[in-house]
């Protein structure tokens, strides 16, 4: 789980592309990781099923 105190306010400047990266890569790594976490985002069932339909297994 990602600290709440290592991520900036989302009205943050960075100044550059990789900085902007290294802050969105830790809560975006547990997705990455865990596919069903991804599906977890999907309240539809039948958006839910189409998704598992390209899952790799």
């Amino acid at each position: 789980m990602v600290s709440m105190t290592a991520l900036k306010p989302s009205h943050t400047l960075f100044k550059t592309i990789d900085d902007l990266r290294q802050s969105l890569v830790p809560g975006l790594r547990r997705y990455w990781e865990d596919a069903k976490l991804v599906l977890s985002l999907i309240g539809r069932p039948w958006l839910h099923d189409q998704a598992n339909t390209t899952a790799k297994t």
